[in-house]
């Protein structure tokens, strides 16, 4: 995995750094380590109140994949990654965000 140049880390959550692990896992088994670039997190511009501002965010390169590879991309993110995480196909690259509908004190049944 690579970072586009001049995109900022600082105060990227835990929850994002595991997500980019498992990014890096995907792009492997689908042999596009080459494109596996994360070309946002903290920076650029997105829409007012977007996860990215708060470290809760990544966009990542589609570069090196035709649109059955970026969905099977998506849906193999989506897979390994747990339901608290939001998967998107954008026009020019893969949103993963970090969305949990609920708060840390409810018990899952």
């Amino acid at each position: 995995m690579k970072f586009k140049k001049g995109v900022k880390i600082f105060g990227v959550r835990a929850e994002m750094a595991m997500a980019m692990t498992v990014i890096d896992e995907v792009y492997r088994e689908l042999d596009n380590t080459e494109n596996c670039v994360i070309t946002s997190c903290t920076d650029g511009t997105h829409s007012i109140g977007s996860d990215h501002y708060v470290g809760l965010a990544l966009d990542v390169r589609v570069w090196g994949f035709n649109r059955e590879q970026r969905t099977l991309c998506c849906d193999m993110l989506r897979e390994r990654l747990t339901s608290e995480f939001e998967v998107f196909d954008e026009e020019t690259h893969i949103h993963i965000g970090f969305d949990p509908q609920q708060p840390l004190n409810i018990k899952e049944e």
